[in-house]
């Protein structure tokens, strides 16, 4: 395997919870995972979906989306990857996680897309 991509999703909250349901996190489980592939020999890129624009809301309904849209980071995945894992940290963000998804495999259909789960 020479590339992985390891992409953060972003954070799903709901707009009428004063007190938000999303719960800011550190992606304990995805940089476990960045340094197991790098001590492997893997190259190891990483998109934080959230981090990148964590003030950039998109309305969508009951819920408020953080950070930047799935085009965008689709758009940002590197060339020459082997494989891209999507991080599937919270219920929540179920909607952002399968946006991210279709997002990548529409705009890079040949690489595959592993989901990765606490």
């Amino acid at each position: 395997m020479a590339g992985a991509l390891l992409i953060n999703p972003n954070l799903v909250v709901q707009r009428n919870d004063r007190f938000t349901t999303g719960v800011v996190y550190m992606p304990v489980g995805l940089a476990y995972v960045a340094a197991a592939l790098r001590e492997a020999g893997v190259t190891v890129a990483v998109i934080d979906a959230f981090g990148a624009a964590p003030r950039r809301p998109r309305v969508a309904g009951r819920f408020m989306t953080l950070g930047i849209p799935p085009e965008e980071v689709a758009g940002r995945v590197p060339p020459g990857l082997d494989v891209v894992f999507v991080y599937a940290n919270q219920v929540i963000n179920h909607s952002a996680v399968e946006a991210l998804i279709r997002a990548v495999k529409g705009r890079h259909p040949e690489l595959p897309v592993v989901v990765l789960e606490n």
